[in-house]
C-alpha cells in the first residue's frame, strides 16, 4: 500500500510519527533486553562451567577414596559418596576396637613382665597388704601368666586331628 503524503492530514502524520517513534524505541529496549540476557548467559555459562570443574574433582576425589579403602580392583568404577560413608564406619569401628584391643594387649603384657609391680597396684588400689613372697611365687606360676594371656588372646582355631 503506498501511502500518499498530501492525501494525509496532520493528525495521521502525527499519529505516524508517534508509531514510527514508539517502534524505534521499542526496538531499542528490545536490543538492550537482549544484550543484557546474552550478558547473563555469559554468566551462567561461567557459573556451569565452575560447577563442572567442581563435580569432576568431587567425582575424582570420591574414585581415590574408594581405592584407598577397597584397592584399585575392587574399587567401583563410579563410586557414591553415601556408598563409602558406611565403609568409613566400618573402618573406624574396626580401628578403635582393634586400638582398644592393643591397650588390652600392652596391659597383659606388662602385668606378664611385671607382676610383681602389678600385684602391689592391685592391692593398693584394694586397700590391702600382699606379700611379697606371694607375688614372687605368683610371678613364677605359668598358670597364672597363661591366664592373662588368655584373657586377650583369642584362642587359637581348633584343628582336627582325624585323617
Amino acid at each position: 500500500m503506498e501511502i500518499n503524503r498530501k492525501t494525509l492530514d496532520r493528525k495521521s502524520r502525527s499519529d505516524l510519527v508517534d508509531l514510527c517513534l514508539q517502534f524505534h524505541n521499542d526496538y531499542v529496549a528490545m536490543m538492550d533486553e537482549a544484550e543484557k540476557l546474552r550478558c547473563e548467559n555469559a554468566e551462567f555459562q561461567v557459573k556451569v562451567l565452575d560447577l563442572e570443574e567442581v563435580l569432576d574433582s568431587k567425582r575424582k576425589n570420591i574414585r581415590e577414596l574408594d581405592v584407598a579403602i577397597h584397592g584399585e580392583d575392587s574399587a567401583a568404577k563410579q563410586p557414591a559418596l553415601c556408598d563409602l560413608i558406611g565403609d568409613v564406619r566400618q573402618l573406624n569401628l574396626e580401628y578403635r576396637v582393634r586400638g582398644a584391643h592393643i591397650a588390652e594387649l600392652e596391659q597383659a603384657l606388662s602385668r606378664i613382665a611385671y607382676p610383681i609391680w602389678w600385684g602391689q597396684e592391685d592391692a593398693k588400689r584394694d586397700g590391702c597388704k600382699v606379700d611379697g613372697h606371694a607375688l614372687v611365687a605368683l610371678s613364677n606360676d605359668p598358670a597364672y601368666l597363661m591366664g592373662i594371656a588368655k584373657k586377650v588372646c583369642p584362642e587359637p582355631p581348633k584343628t582336627s586331628t582325624e585323617p
